[in-house]
């Protein structure tokens, strides 16, 4: 479900807004305060909520509401809390129990906090909103490219996003049984018929790299809001003329940078927002694939710096918060010959510099041998904060003969499988609520923009400058 308040509503990347309604008919626990309209309603008082609440206060929104269900059923959750300690996030605290910081928390920060049973006449004596769900507004979608990020993306649709409504796929190679199997209406061959469709408001663009600008100038004059996978593509131009189309519609383009929305990484960067390690100075990231990809993949892969690197390109923009001013490549040819057969690479050293001081380094391999190594670590004037690799269990065996844990998560699919969902609920978020797009057209052009400098600097052998005066106008 999601809350669109009339008001404004300050957005914060790691402000989760709603958690978990409970209805019940009974809407008379609530003491009657209800003159006041509140421009911010939290529901729920979990981990999440209360960071919510904390992160608005903050930023200056003090008018707001947390709502907790009474006698809510639900694990709890040990975290950091803002009073400095490890703290049970049991659900009790909220209803002025157990020696309860939460109200003290509350109090200090000037939030109303009220525990009760509610149902939509409740909440709508606090604040007029809309609630979307499976029985109010949809949104009608279309899917361009069904292979396997496509799929990807249709089956955590449909597990997770019931307000969602797939109406059709388009792919030259459909899989039709698959597609059957899960019910879509129309099922093509040319996305033509997709972009044609007035129901359809939105579409994910998963096809290959080459088809990603034609179709999204297409879905833009088709005044479709567009989700489009990475990269936008290699041509500077291109992506410019993309763009462009984009802005003169007025729809919402987000590209699929979906590391952003990593839990680990999110975390990192609400630190580095919150100034928890000071100024940060220095930047590492390392990301190495498990094996390397086939021979008929590197043909279409536009090099590792465009497909690979990419990524880390647009993590270090997202942390540090600052511009790539420099970047200067190192890389060879280490593990496969295949990769020489294709003028590319599979390992990589990458030293960048930022335009607030800050030094970067990317490390890349095409095969680490014990799995897919995802790692990042920000080091500044206070302390420092890192991010390990996932495994499938946090155990570590110790005995006399040695100490044994579990291998990192064996790819990206399992490995960002929580952020593939978290992307999709900010593109459609942004759609119901007419928001900027999480991650801009903007976003995907200065990737590339920093890949095609790393590129050069491999092959000129020196650092090179970037500037971004060309593209200050994209959105």
């Amino acid at each position: 479900m999601l809350f669109k308040p009339t008001k404004r509503l300050i957005t914060l990347s790691m402000s989760i807004l709603l958690i978990g309604i409970f209805v019940n008919a009974n809407a008379d626990a609530i003491p009657d305060a209800s003159s006041h309209q509140y421009k911010v309603i939290i529901i729920g008082a979990g981990a999440a909520g209360l960071a919510a609440a904390q992160d608005l206060s903050q930023h200056g929104m003090k008018d707001l509401l947390v709502i907790e269900a009474r006698d809510r059923i639900g694990g709890r959750v040990w975290t950091v809390s803002p009073w400095g300690a490890a703290t049970d996030l049991g659900a009790s605290w909220i209803h002025h129990t157990h020696n309860n910081p939460v109200a003290e928390f509350a109090k200090n920060h000037g939030i109303d906090t009220i525990p009760t049973i509610y149902n939509l006449g409740t909440l709508n004596k606090y604040s007029s909103f809309e609630l979307y769900d499976n029985t109010g507004k949809k949104i009608t979608i279309g899917v361009i490219g069904a292979g396997r990020i496509g799929k990807l993306h249709i089956d955590n649709i449909l597990q997770y996003f019931p307000a969602i409504s797939i109406k059709s796929i388009a792919d030259p190679d459909l899989d039709e049984a698959w597609c059957k199997a899960k019910s879509i209406q129309g099922v093509f061959r040319d996305p033509q018929f997709i972009l044609e469709d007035d129901e359809i408001e939105a579409v994910l663009i998963c096809s290959p790299v080459a088809f990603h600008v034609p179709q999204i100038i297409a879905a833009a004059r088709a005044r479709k809001h567009i989700f489009c996978e990475k990269p936008i593509s290699n041509n500077i131009a291109e992506i410019e003329m993309a763009l462009r189309e984009v802005q003169n519609a007025n729809v919402i383009l987000q590209v699929g940078f979906n590391r952003r929305f990593d839990p680990n990484f999110a975390r990192i960067k609400h630190c580095l927002k919150m100034n928890a390690i000071g100024s940060p100075h220095l930047l590492r990231i390392t990301s190495r694939d498990p094996e390397i990809p086939p021979a008929d993949y590197l043909k279409n892969s536009c090099g590792m710096f465009l497909d690979m690197t990419i990524h880390d390109f647009d993590m270090a923009r997202f942390l540090v918060d600052s511009e790539i001013e420099e970047v200067y490549a190192s890389g060879n040819v280490l593990i496969d010959s295949v990769f020489k057969d294709h003028h590319d690479i599979d390992t990589a050293i990458l030293n960048l510099k930022f335009a607030n001081g800050v030094l970067g380094v990317i490390d890349n391999s095409r095969q680490a041998v014990y799995g897919y190594d995802q790692r990042v670590e920000v080091f500044g004037s206070l302390g420092a904060i890192h991010a390990e690799n996932n495994k499938s269990t946090n155990t570590v065996l110790s005995t006399k003969e040695g100490v044994v844990t579990d291998k990192p998560l064996y790819f990206f699919l399992e490995r960002y499988r929580e952020s593939y969902i978290a992307e999709l609920r900010a593109f459609f978020n942004s759609i119901l609520h007419d928001e900027p797009s999480a991650v801009s057209g903007r976003d995907g052009l200065l990737s590339v923009v920093i890949g095609l400098a790393a590129q050069k600097s491999l092959k000129e052998n020196r650092p090179i400058k970037i500037d971004y005066q060309p593209w200050g106008s994209y959105q």
